[in-house]
């Protein structure tokens, strides 16, 4: 008895997608060279030996699925050389797929762009900060610089005025002080010539003490 003849090889469709209908017996489309389809009887073992279901996809799929998985992230085209040119180099056929393989690899390239162009205005923005900072922490220490001199100058001369005061005090209270002293003791004497003249002109006896 004659065995069935396998189905049609999976058929891209516009999109460059595997049609539900044709996806039957594939449990993993392959999406590089190094990707091996799973099968899922002895039945299909046979069509993958004769080619059937071991076709690649269409170059405009994988280059559908390359952009993205390289739009998901930054970085991947840097980190995946080798894999980018070798789908450029085998994969490549039409304008249609360097189309695909210029948007995926402009897409990256502007994520990474992006990127850098964020953290550099991050970076200047902090280095506008800290010269803002620095500019205004030096005015401020020059304002009080200036207010230490004069206050330090108010100080000196404040205190070169309360020395010459203190000095004309003290020599005002040594002139009044011997002023004192000579005054008194010419009043003491004065005083007692004038009780003298009183007792002898009244012939007062002097009393013992």
């Amino acid at each position: 008895m004659r065995a069935p003849s396998p189905p049609p090889p999976p058929v891209p469709t516009e999109r460059g997608e595997i049609d539900e209908e044709k996806r039957w017996c594939i449990r993993k489309i392959p999406c590089g060279p190094h990707d091996v389809p799973q099968v899922s009887s002895s039945g299909d073992a046979d069509a993958h030996r004769k080619g059937l279901l071991g076709a690649p996809r269409s170059p405009l799929h994988r280059a559908h699925l390359f952009r993205e998985e390289n739009c998901n992230y930054v970085g991947v085209a840097a980190s995946r050389p080798h894999r980018d040119h070798a789908f450029a180099a085998e994969d490549c056929g039409t304008i249609g797929d360097l189309k695909e393989l210029f948007s995926s690899r402009s897409c990256a390239a502007k994520r990474i762009l992006d990127h850098s162009h964020s953290e550099i205005v991050k970076e200047l923005e902090a280095s506008r900060v800290r010269l803002s900072k620095h500019a205004d922490m030096s005015a401020t220490l020059r304002e009080v610089e200036k207010d230490y001199r004069k206050m330090s100058e108010r100080i000196t001369e404040n205190m070169e005025l309360m020395k010459a005061s203190y000095t004309e005090l003290i020599t005002e209270a040594q002139a009044s002080a011997s002023l004192c002293k000579v005054t008194i003791l010419e009043l003491a004497q004065s005083l007692e010539k004038e009780i003298d003249s009183l007792r002898s002109r009244y012939k007062i006896p002097l009393t013992s003490a």
